[in-house]
């Protein structure tokens, strides 16, 4: 959905003018914490994936499991580790 209404130019014109309040809807579809949450978990996963010399966009299915490993390894529960899978679905699903 995020990619249809990321290009202006590929909607017909009377749709064109509503591409910010779309925006605005697939945004708030997250309670505001659940939104700074992702982006706590995204850039947490970007760091990582920088410091081990992997791309987070797109993210290969290894770097999200060798990651997903570490966070088990660190101890975190299985909930933060659920949240943090959601917050990189989420972000490549904002990516298109």
């Amino acid at each position: 959905m995020t990619a249809l209404i990321a290009s202006r130019n590929s909607l017909p014109a009377h749709l064109s003018k509503n591409i910010e309040q779309a925006r605005e809807l697939i945004a708030a579809r997250h309670a505001g914490s659940t939104r700074k949450a992702y982006e706590v978990d995204w850039k947490d996963f970007q760091g990582w994936a920088s410091e081990n010399g992997l791309e987070p966009m797109p993210a290969s299915i290894e770097a999200v499991v060798l990651y997903l490993a570490n966070l088990s390894e660190k101890g975190l529960k299985p909930a933060s580790i659920s949240r943090k899978v959601a917050a990189i679905k989420f972000a490549h699903r904002q990516a298109g």
